[in-house]
């Protein structure tokens, strides 16, 4: 017998309950029936519904109800698998996971064994957390994120602390950027807290078509990386996030409000003059709020990840 620790076992409560939602040729009735049922039965704290809707001010709007399921430490190779067979149910349930922490796979090389495509239909909210850097672990979720196509998106919030690498970037953008097979972009709403050590990625996701569909959008920056430039050209230019009408920015190197309400400005003057607010974790001198509030621009220092 090996003196090695057996690794703890990825955690997921009541996963089987997503298999007992949203029968095909249920009545409304039955549906709701068996959704309040559901709801008594699964903790909060490891899975719950979501509503379509919610009156918190720029929340998405999902295409239906939906569970997110919580994992509190999971590998990117056990999350591929629930991924995937969420997705081949034939119950016709939308679903969300939510990863609160990541960790290495079991096996050694496990994104090897990541399927080349993941088809995440009615995959609809994705949050993937980790609390650090590790280079065994790096790859695995590259090769996640690189699998997924989640046409069906709404929100996807990264948040990854510590130095990045460019091929973890590269797939988290090709997760952004999903595939479609006719109709239009669905992902609203983006959050992501990295390093960004590729500013040339960055761009290109900001001028993508994809990112002109944005409604809300949140960048931490948690490393040194110079963005300033990349996120003020990217709000002056090309389709300059037409649709947006919230944005939050965090720890952006040099990054002033004098500087946002420039680019807001000249943005404004180009043509996108639908109500913005604005956060930015900096002091906000009571001038440059107002002088915002005359282009419908609402300025804050909140912007709280």
């Amino acid at each position: 017998m090996s003196g090695k620790q057996a690794k703890e076992p990825d955690e997921i409560v009541s996963y089987e309950m997503s298999k007992a939602w949203t029968k095909p040729r249920q009545t409304a009735s039955d549906k709701l029936r068996e959704r309040i049922a559901l709801e008594k039965l699964i903790s909060r704290d490891s899975s719950r519904i979501v509503p379509a809707t919610s009156e918190t001010a720029f929340s998405p709007t999902y295409p239906g109800d939906f569970v997110n399921f919580v994992f509190q430490s999971v590998s990117a190779e056990t999350l591929g698998v629930h991924i995937s067979e969420l997705s081949q149910e034939d119950n016709g349930s939308f679903y969300g996971i939510m990863a609160k922490s990541t960790k290495p796979g079991a096996t050694v090389g496990a994104y090897a064994s990541m399927p080349a495509l993941i088809d995440a239909q009615r995959f609809v909210s994705f949050e993937l957390h980790s609390s650090k850097a590790d280079k065994k672990e790096m790859p695995e979720v590259a090769a996640l994120l690189n699998s997924i196509n989640g046409p069906d998106l709404v929100r996807v919030k990264i948040s990854r602390f510590g130095r990045s690498a460019a091929f973890v970037e590269s797939a988290i953008y090709n997760l952004l950027r999903p595939q479609l097979t006719g109709g239009s972009y669905t992902l609203t709403h983006v959050s992501l807290r990295m390093s960004f050590v590729s500013k040339a990625q960055l761009a290109t996701y900001f001028a993508s078509d994809a990112a002109s569909y944005l409604v809300s959008l949140e960048l931490h920056a948690t490393g040194k990386a110079d963005i300033k430039p990349t996120v003020l050209e990217a709000l002056t230019s090309n389709h300059m996030f037409s649709h947006l009408r919230y944005l939050c920015l965090r720890d952006i190197k040099d990054l002033d409000p004098m500087d946002l309400l420039d680019a807001l400005r000249l943005r404004h003057g180009k043509g996108c003059k639908n109500p913005l607010r604005a956060e930015i974790n900096d002091n906000i001198d009571p001038k440059i709020s107002a002088t915002a509030r005359t282009l419908a621009i609402e300025l804050a220092s909140t912007c709280i990840f």
